[in-house]
């Protein structure tokens, strides 16, 4: 619990406007932090076929996608599991694992200062 007061206070005082969880860990601490630091776009991300395999999981996973704005799936297949289980169709949108940068180059024109990323995470490298 306080490392998501941390998460959220940090968010917060950073303004950050855009969080993207991206796996079942990362969207049960970074979702509700963001939620609590009024973070205004929060993704979490569903791409673990077998990461929901056992059943008390599910449940956490389907709380944690209801504080977001949309939840990202890899497979249609992992759209239906989610509705079934109760997280809002809207919610859930079909991402692959590809990206066209150039699709993202109108939004990057809209911005009124230049773009700056932040990662914050628990993982290393080493």
């Amino acid at each position: 619990m306080r490392t998501r007061f941390n998460l959220s206070r940090h968010l917060r005082s950073r303004h950050i406007q855009v969080t993207h969880a991206f796996d079942f860990y990362t969207n049960l601490t970074l979702i509700p932090a963001a939620w609590f630091a009024h973070v205004p776009v929060i993704i979490g991300s569903h791409r673990q076929t077998r990461g929901l395999a056992v059943p008390c999981k599910i449940p956490l996973a389907n709380d944690r996608f209801s504080l977001v704005r949309c939840s990202r799936v890899q497979f249609e297949s992992r759209v239906d599991r989610l509705a079934a289980a109760g997280t809002p169709r809207e919610k859930l949108v079909v991402v692959g694992n590809a990206v066209n940068v150039e699709a993202f180059d109108h939004a990057l024109a809209t911005l009124s200062a230049p773009a700056q990323a932040q990662s914050v995470s628990a993982w290393s490298p080493e």
